[in-house]
């Protein structure tokens, strides 16, 4: 099931296999989103970052390396870190 955080759809794993699926049966991306329950600028967006731009794979979807892409993404964005008093001396 889809996650929300932050108001921020996040797609998982399982939704991920079921994109490639129905992209490799050639359905559209209006067709997916109402399969899977969501917006279709949610499978937009899904595909926009997660498709590679270049090389032997390009214009490619593959479900597993567009769940290590976001893997990636999340563990080395910036975080909010607050200092304590003890911290800041």
């Amino acid at each position: 099931m889809l996650q929300y955080y932050k108001e921020i759809i996040s797609v998982q794993l399982t939704e991920r296999y079921e994109i490639n699926r129905y992209l490799n049966s050639g359905n559209s991306q209006t067709f997916i989103a109402d399969a899977l329950g969501v917006n279709k600028s949610t499978i937009s967006w899904e595909l926009r970052r997660n498709v590679p731009k270049r090389g032997k794979e390009a214009n490619v979807y593959d479900a597993l390396k567009a769940q290590i892409k976001t893997s990636n993404r999340h563990i080395t964005k910036p975080k909010n870190s607050k200092f304590t008093i003890a911290l800041k001396k």
